[in-house]
C-alpha cells in the first residue's frame, strides 16, 4: 500500500504538473482550474500521510512486537531490511513535507498574481 500511494502521489503530481503547463488558458473558467488543482494536490497529501502512518505503524509492529497477539518480533533477524523500512519511511515524511511546502507556495503565488491581475477589490 505504502510503495502504491507514493506511486500514485508521483504520478498525479506529474500529471498535475504537465495540466498547469501546457494547458491553454481559454479552458480555465473563473480560475475553477486552480481550485481543482489544489484541492487534488491537499487529497494526495491526506493519501501520502495516511500511507506513511500506517507504514510507520506496522514498523513499530515489526521493531516491537505484539505479545497479546503473540506477534515476535521481526526486526531481531532482519535488522537491515528494518532499517531500509525505517529510511523509506523517513523520506516519505519528508516527501510529504516538500510536497505541503509546494502546494503552500502554489496557493500563495497564485493570490499574489491574482491581486497583480485584478488591483480593484471587490
Amino acid at each position: 500500500m505504502f510503495v502504491i500511494a507514493n506511486g500514485v502521489a508521483s504520478l498525479h503530481s506529474l500529471l498535475m504538473l504537465s495540466v498547469m503547463c501546457f494547458a491553454s488558458n481559454k479552458y480555465d473558467i473563473k480560475g475553477l482550474r486552480f481550485i481543482i488543482v489544489t484541492a487534488l494536490d491537499m487529497v494526495t497529501i491526506a493519501v501520502l500521510s495516511g500511507a506513511a502512518t500506517a507504514v510507520a505503524f506496522m514498523g513499530e509492529l515489526a521493531r516491537n512486537g505484539n505479545s497479546h497477539a503473540r506477534w515476535n518480533k521481526v526486526c531481531d533477524n532482519f535488522e537491515r531490511y528494518c532499517d531500509q523500512g525505517s529510511g523509506a519511511m523517513l523520506a516519505s515524511y519528508i516527501g510529504i513535507l516538500f510536497f505541503m511546502l509546494v502546494n503552500l507556495v502554489n496557493i500563495f503565488e497564485h493570490g499574489r498574481f491574482n491581486a497583480y491581475k485584478n488591483p480593484i477589490p471587490a
